[in-house]
């Protein structure tokens, strides 16, 4: 008797405590997300300056098919061997770009960032674009952000149109946000769609 009754409350303790640790683990991640964000930020500040305020030339990540106009306004595809991560290694190193979250897309268990080099979709310059492409530190620009939004992996239709149009299919890597860089180098966490709009108008 005496047994069942210390499996009962060792029963009632995990079901308390798994929660908090599951909650306290994603407060982790979101805070190492946020912290390598941070140091990107540093890296891409250091590189405007040395550049007369542009951004490093732009890199896509999730596109890996480019379309016509992709390529005649001067963008690239991210890979292993050149991209953002490697552009601006000299001044943050290469690992800053993998998320803690990133375990690879919705095809694959295996890292976007050990795949193609980086888990972030950062913001750069086109050279067939003229208009844009300078660092603008105001807080309310965004400079970058998570791969994924946890809100377009719940959607399979959106999942299936992302890859039929050449680009990783999004699964959730955040619970239930993602991070955003913005110019001045504070980190936005956004838990929804809606937020997400909202903080682009």
């Amino acid at each position: 008797m005496e047994l069942l009754v210390v499996i009962g409350i060792i029963a009632l303790l995990i079901a308390i405590l798994l929660p908090s640790l599951g909650k306290a683990r994603e407060n982790a991640i979101r805070t190492a997300c946020a912290s390598n964000l941070r140091q990107v930020h540093g890296a891409v500040v250091m590189y405007a300056n040395e550049n007369r305020g542009w951004l490093p030339q732009r890199y896509e990540v999730k596109k890996r098919v480019l379309t016509a106009s992709d390529i005649a306004l001067g963008s690239k595809v991210n890979t292993l061997e050149e991209g953002m991560q490697t552009v601006l290694e000299r001044y943050c190193g290469k690992e800053v770009f993998r998320c803690p979250a990133d375990h690879g897309d919705s095809t694959t268990a295996i890292p976007v960032f050990d795949r193609f080099g980086s888990s972030y979709d950062v913001q750069g310059s086109r050279s067939g674009d003229q208009t844009k492409g300078k660092l603008d530190m105001r807080p309310s620009k965004h400079v970058a952000v998570d791969l994924f939004n946890p809100w377009d992996a719940a959607d399979p239709a959106v999942v299936a149109a992302r890859v039929a149009a050449g680009e990783l299919g999004p699964t959730r890597w955040h619970r239930n946000f993602t991070n955003k860089l913005q110019g001045d180098g504070h980190v936005m966490t956004v838990r929804s769609h809606d937020e997400e709009e909202y903080e682009e108008k």
